[in-house]
């Protein structure tokens, strides 16, 4: 009896942690007073997530070497279809001849964001203002270019979790206003 007592109540445990395991760690809802639950466990405003979200979309894009971006599979979890073209038309496929000729290495910093939340719209855009620092080689010589970049975001709410399941948002589209070459 006591045996079967302890493994029942092993098992219900086992059950309870791993429906626990599989609930959205997150409130969805457009409301700036409303609170987000990250899968950390930390409280964060929708500004602080759409911020954050903003800032992970800056680095899936701008992040690459010189055949492809750092961060793929996020840049294929974050961006809708339609965004994903955008970002392939504005950006990767311009640019990828002279990634590939002089072995380009790019990282983003971020400068600044702006997050402007459309109440009962289910709706939120974002402006990043950013700097890409890019080393490569040509030839025998080193190069070093900075860039200035900035990018406009829509977001929705994540249709999706089964797939994307870490984005409480994703993007819907991207549209790139700059990007200036600041030095050499």
């Amino acid at each position: 009896m006591t045996c079967s007592t302890i493994g029942a109540s092993a098992y219900y445990v086992q059950n309870v942690v791993g429906k626990v395991r599989t609930r959205y760690q997150y409130v969805l809802a457009d409301s700036p007073n409303l609170y987000y639950l990250t899968p950390d466990l930390k409280v964060e405003t929708p500004t602080e997530m759409h911020v954050a979200q903003t800032r992970l979309a800056m680095e899936a894009i701008f992040n690459r070497s010189p055949t492809q971006p750092d961060n793929l599979s996020t840049l294929n979890k974050l961006f809708t279809t339609e965004a994903q073209g955008q970002i392939l038309e504005g950006v990767i496929s311009p640019q990828a001849k002279d990634f590939l000729e002089s072995r380009f290495h790019q990282k983003v910093e971020v400068a600044e964001i702006a997050v402007n939340i459309q109440e009962g719209e289910g709706i939120a855009t974002t402006v990043a203002t950013a700097q890409l620092i890019r080393v490569g080689v040509s030839g025998n010589n080193t190069i070093n270019e900075t860039w200035s970049v900035r990018s406009f975001f829509t977001w929705k709410s994540n249709p999706d979790f089964k797939t994307r399941a870490m984005y409480p948002t994703i993007c819907d589209s991207v549209t790139f206003f700059s990007t200036e070459r600041i030095s050499p």
